[in-house]
C-alpha cells in the first residue's frame, strides 16, 4: 500500500512539474475554454476502461494524439508566420507609400499656354467641319 501510495505522490508531482515547466502542457490562466478542454482531456485519460476492448480503443487514441502532437505544433507555427505575413501586407496596403503625384498632362498648360481642350478645338478646326 504504501509503494501504491509513493507512486501516486511522484506521479502527481511529475504532471505538476511538467505543466510548470513547459509552455505546451497548460493554457494560459485567462483562457477558460482552453481550460476546459485540457481538463477534458485528462478526464479521458485518467477515467478507466471497462473492458479489454474499451482500454484498447483508449490506448489507440492516446497513441495518435501522441504522435499528432509535434506535426500539430509545426503547424500552428507556420500559421502563426502565414498571419503575421498578411498583416504585414495588409498594414502595406491600408498605409500605402505616397507615389506619383503628378500626373502627366494633367491640368497644366500645353507648351503654348492653351489648355488641351483648347488644343483638341484647335486640331480638329484644322480638319475643317465635317459635310453633310
Amino acid at each position: 500500500m504504501a509503494r501504491q501510495t509513493n507512486i501516486k505522490i511522484a506521479w502527481e508531482k511529475l504532471n505538476k512539474d511538467l505543466s510548470e515547466t513547459n509552455e505546451d502542457y497548460r493554457s494560459p490562466s485567462n483562457d477558460k475554454e482552453l481550460e476546459e478542454l485540457r481538463n477534458e482531456g485528462y478526464r479521458l485519460f485518467d477515467g478507466k476502461a471497462a473492458t479489454p476492448e474499451q482500454r484498447m480503443i483508449k490506448n489507440a487514441h492516446i497513441r495518435q494524439r501522441v504522435a499528432a502532437f509535434a506535426p500539430n505544433q509545426v503547424t500552428i507555427k507556420r500559421l502563426k508566420s502565414e498571419v503575421d505575413r498578411l498583416r504585414a501586407e495588409n498594414d502595406a496596403l491600408k498605409n500605402p507609400e505616397p507615389g506619383r503625384t503628378q500626373r502627366p498632362g494633367g491640368n497644366a498648360p500645353a507648351g503654348d499656354g492653351t489648355t488641351w481642350e483648347q488644343g483638341l478645338l484647335n486640331e480638329a478646326a484644322k480638319l475643317g467641319s465635317p459635310t453633310r
